[in-house]
């Protein structure tokens, strides 16, 4: 089965990576699984409300602009996660992942890819040390 990626994709993340007007970006799969979809766009930059936005029993892809300040400077990197939490089906994951490039490809800014099952691969320090922030 080839999955098809929707247009609103790509148009939702040139708005977040050339226009900055969204914080994040998640992405699922379409109710009949043929094509990926953009699930939610949100302007909110805290870093907490976005990671309670996660489903704890369904999988996603987020693209997300985060943001940190140390030292002084304001930083800022693209990250794509791919969010697979263990509570997901695990057929579903197996799908996921397996159409997870057809998205990827499409973001060029992106810095890091995270692979989550759990809070911990998305907490704020975590991502914040694979940027090296």
């Amino acid at each position: 089965m080839v999955i098809k990626l929707n247009d609103e994709c790509i148009a939702r993340y040139q708005e977040l990576n050339l226009n900055k007007k969204f914080s994040y970006i998640m992405y699922t799969l379409s109710e009949d699984n043929s094509e990926i979809v953009v699930d939610k766009t949100s302007e909110n930059r805290n870093y907490e409300d976005f990671v309670h936005d996660l489903p704890s029993t369904e999988c996603r892809w987020v693209v997300y602009d985060f943001q940190d300040r140390r030292a002084g400077a304001d930083r800022n990197k693209i990250v794509f996660i791919s969010w697979s939490p263990d509570a997901a089906n695990m057929n579903k994951k197996m799908l996921y992942s397996s159409s997870k490039e057809a998205l990827r490809r499409n973001f060029t800014s992106v810095s890091v890819d995270i692979n989550a099952a759990d809070l911990g691969d998305v907490s704020r320090e975590t991502v914040s040390a694979r940027f090296g922030f």
